[in-house]
């Protein structure tokens, strides 16, 4: 079924009217915004991407000729740029922490709540920053990157991902599961005396 947005105007857009393209900004931009920060953390550098993606549908915009052309436009580029955007945080060690900034002291109990949030805050996102990393891992093969994509990236269940893939469900299943074993191994070795939170992790994510 097509698209429909209230006074937006296809024709009026593709000539250059500003109005049409503010409202398809503030139709997608939270959505675009929410889709980044999954794997961008920093708010400025999201923003970026999203300003690039709306700028290149802008400049393309006589070619664009629908409402669903625009948006799979808008989701495209920006999850390209986002992807890109997250190699590079990965080679620099990422945004925010790294698996050698964390000493086995810090995944001890402390009696300090506050401090035991964090702790637990900072596991999860090397947790997941690391299954993440694997859709740009080359040595995987194409089906369980996209599996990895689909349930980290786009929140896909999955059935949702064997429908999408064509694959039995176990086989997702699989995908998934061998992928969290090769991130729970690489951070084993990273972090000293992660491994039993790491498995309660898993127990966690297995149940999404």
């Amino acid at each position: 079924m097509a698209q429909i947005i209230e006074e937006f105007d296809l024709d009026a857009f593709k000539r250059g009217d500003e109005r049409s393209f503010r409202i398809i900004y503030d139709k997608y931009y939270a959505s675009l915004f929410a889709k980044s920060s999954k794997l961008v953390y920093n708010d400025d550098d999201i923003k970026d991407l999203i300003q690039n993606a709306f700028l290149k549908i802008w400049k393309e915009r006589e070619k664009l000729n629908s409402i669903s052309h625009i948006r799979n436009s808008l989701f495209l580029y920006t999850h390209n740029d986002t992807i890109k955007r997250w190699k590079k945080l990965c080679i620099r060690g990422g945004p925010s922490v790294s698996p050698e900034s964390i000493h086995k002291d810090f995944i001890e109990p402390t009696g300090d709540p506050f401090r035991e949030e964090r702790k637990w805050q900072v596991i999860e996102e090397l947790y997941n920053r690391k299954m993440i990393s694997m859709i740009a891992d080359e040595n995987l093969s194409d089906q369980r990157r996209m599996a990895i994509r689909l349930h980290w990236v786009e929140n896909k269940t999955i059935s949702e991902i064997s429908k999408l893939l064509d694959i039995k469900t176990p086989t997702v299943y699989t995908h998934l599961r061998q992928a969290r074993l090769t991130a729970i191994e690489e951070l084993r070795h990273q972090i000293p005396g992660l491994l039993t939170i790491l498995w309660i992790l898993v127990i966690f994510f297995e149940k999404k």
